[in-house]
């Protein structure tokens, strides 16, 4: 049994400001193609992958922006217009992004979107 290498690097790349931490039981880490693909995808549209999350996730911003009572209008482009790639981690078969939104509407939990196989396979809050 092989340990996790692990690899963190923070700066700007292609335009964003994020953190991407690999672990991967190569030293040094190998990424599989497949998902160097779906990170090369979203780091050359950031603005289509935004408007994708802030499609699945509107019905939640809106429930928490009305249960926080913010005064916000909520639509698919106002809500991917707050949000933000705040790191990527590569781990053995998955791309997981980090998101979080500039209004606090999830109380200060990201959304950490989980990519695999090229698609969102899931969603969900966390921190």
């Amino acid at each position: 049994m092989k340990p996790l290498v692990y690899r963190s690097w923070r700066g700007k790349i292609f335009g964003l400001d994020a953190e991407i931490q690999i672990s991967c039981e190569e030293d040094p880490p190998v990424i599989a193609e497949d998902i160097r693909t779906s990170f090369r995808g979203v780091v050359a549209n950031v603005g289509n992958f935004t408007k994708r999350v802030a499609r699945r996730e509107l019905d939640l911003a809106k429930q928490w922006a009305q249960e926080g009572e913010l005064d916000l209008v909520l639509d698919e482009l106002s809500f991917a217009d707050l949000l933000k790639i705040k790191a990527f981690s590569i781990d053995p078969g998955r791309l997981t992004v980090w998101l979080q939104e500039a209004a606090n509407i999830f109380a200060g939990h990201d959304l950490e979107v989980r990519i695999e196989d090229g698609v969102i396979a899931e969603i969900c809050l966390a921190g």
